[in-house]
């Protein structure tokens, strides 16, 4: 039986052998961490703590795209810009607090970085909202520095709904 995060992660490990890695996936060379890797680490630079579109935006690969709660298709490296630049127009405040990171490494160029999550923030003109949450990127590493390929933000049952008027 497999979690709900082993489902992420194997989609996202699918979608990394399907456009990142040249030839076959060996699956007996996939090793799990809890967060050591470059990746998360890069992952983390890109997301945590308080919200910064142009951040988050430049951890996306020109050739990448992301899947996220708010909207029901992928977008493109553009569309994801320009999705973050609402966002930064509608929060007064908003952060990203990953719980539970793990880093499942592929190779030494490639890796998938998962985490619960929890957001919380203002939206301008409104009540405080707070929404928990599962990720996944897709991490290739480009002349040293760890990207996304690909990014996903799924909300979970338990999300808080009408948290404020």
């Amino acid at each position: 039986m497999h979690t709900p995060r082993r489902q992420f992660l194997i989609g996202s490990t699918a979608a990394l052998a399907a456009t990142a890695l040249p030839g076959r996936l060996n699956a007996a060379a996939l090793t799990a961490d809890t967060g050591t890797h470059d990746a998360a680490s890069a992952f983390i630079a890109a997301h945590a703590g308080v919200f910064d579109a142009a951040r988050r935006h430049a951890f996306l690969l020109p050739e990448g795209f992301a899947v996220v709660h708010d909207v029901p298709f992928p977008l493109d490296h553009d569309a994801y810009g320009d999705h973050l630049a609402f966002h930064r127009e509608s929060w007064e405040r908003l952060e990203f607090m990953p719980q539970q990171l793990q880093t499942l490494t592929v190779n030494a160029d490639n890796a998938v970085v998962s985490c619960y999550f929890l957001e919380r923030g203002k939206p301008r003109d409104a009540g405080f909202r707070l929404r928990a949450g599962f990720a996944t990127a897709t991490c290739v590493s480009v002349a040293g520095e760890w990207h996304a390929l690909s990014v996903h933000f799924s909300p979970l049952r338990s999300q808080i709904l009408d948290a404020s008027p």
